[in-house]
């Protein structure tokens, strides 16, 4: 919205023109159209902050150049392809810790863990589990013991709650006269009799008995012409004899020889 200037000195000027003063008129807009005006600045106080850029592996994730097929392509020269034949896959330090930062063994220890001091703590703890367990076991023992009591503590403890005393002990025969028996003979009850007067037999065991018998052996003279496998050789010989002396020969078999009976063995 502008306003005008108006130059009051110059109505005492004759020869000046005449003014004429117009004030603006404003016209309001009755349209339904949406006016283009310049966005209001946004305040820089209620802005959100910026979002960091990925890092760590997220960044690797996010990024499309990384990998294999990324690494393809780019152009490493010959001296880095020479260096890698020579010396092959990795280096000799492509392991070693470049922090500088070494574990001491007080570190160790404290994140790991101490064995020694498990070990103590193990060993004691045994030791008091073992001394705990055989406490328990005598008490448990001298809790039997004292439920159990011999015939003669039972009876002794009821005499005692009784008020009566058993007083000394009879021996047996104490106080007999046995001079009365001396006179006495001894009754023997003879073997009672069956009722057909016979008397009692007592049963024995019977032994068995064992009988000998004495033999003499006599050998008869064979009534044959002699054995049969007196001039036989044994199977498959190339010297075997033709069976038989042939048709017609008038050779007989051999003799029986006479067997002397003095030589032979006796039994019994």
């Amino acid at each position: 919205m502008s306003t005008a200037s108006v130059n009051f000195f110059a109505a005492l000027d004759s020869e000046a023109p005449k003014q004429e003063f117009h004030t603006p008129v404003e016209k309001k807009s009755t349209s339904s159209k949406k006016v283009d005006r310049a966005p209001a600045k946004a305040d820089p106080s209620r802005a959100r902050p910026k979002k960091q850029d990925p890092n760590g592996n997220n960044a690797a994730f996010k990024d499309k150049a990384a990998g294999r097929t990324g690494n393809k392509k780019v152009d490493v020269g010959e001296s880095a392809t020479a260096h890698s034949r020579r010396e092959g896959r990795g280096t000799k330090t492509d392991r070693q810790n470049k922090s500088g930062k070494r574990d001491t063994g007080k570190k160790i220890r404290q994140g790991w863990g101490d064995d020694k001091k498990e070990l103590d703590e193990e060993r004691a703890a045994a030791k008091i589990a073992a001394a705990e367990r055989a406490a328990e076991e005598a008490a448990a023992f001298e809790a039997s013991q004292a439920k159990l009591k011999t015939l003669d503590q039972f009876l002794s403890e009821k005499a005692a709650g009784l008020k009566v005393s058993s007083g000394a002990k009879r021996q047996p025969n104490e106080g007999a006269d046995n001079d009365q028996w001396s006179n006495a003979t001894s009754l023997v009850k003879d073997q009672p009799e069956n009722e057909n007067g016979r008397k009692k037999n007592l049963r024995q065991k019977k032994h068995k008995e064992v009988l000998t018998i004495d033999i003499e052996p006599e050998l008869m003279p064979s009534l044959t012409g002699g054995s049969k496998d007196s001039n036989r050789e044994g199977r498959g010989s190339f010297k075997s004899k033709p069976r038989g002396n042939g048709r017609g020969n008038g050779k007989s078999g051999s003799k029986p020889k006479p067997i002397d009976l003095a030589s032979l063995p006796k039994l019994g």
